[in-house]
């Protein structure tokens, strides 16, 4: 399994009541990969005199 973590900021702005809130919101995130994988084979000879 493979991990990646990025952090993501970007400004804020908010008015209540005649007064602007700034700030800087600042997340971060992980991101996780996985593979299943599932392989089924079969094999036959439908004329096995061909090669005779």
């Amino acid at each position: 399994m493979m991990a990646q973590n990025f952090t993501l900021a970007g400004p804020f702005s908010e008015t209540f009541r005649g007064s602007t809130l700034k700030s800087t919101i600042v997340t971060t995130n992980t991101v996780t990969q996985e593979l299943n994988l599932f392989k089924l084979g079969v094999n036959y000879l439908f004329n096995p005199t061909a090669g005779l």
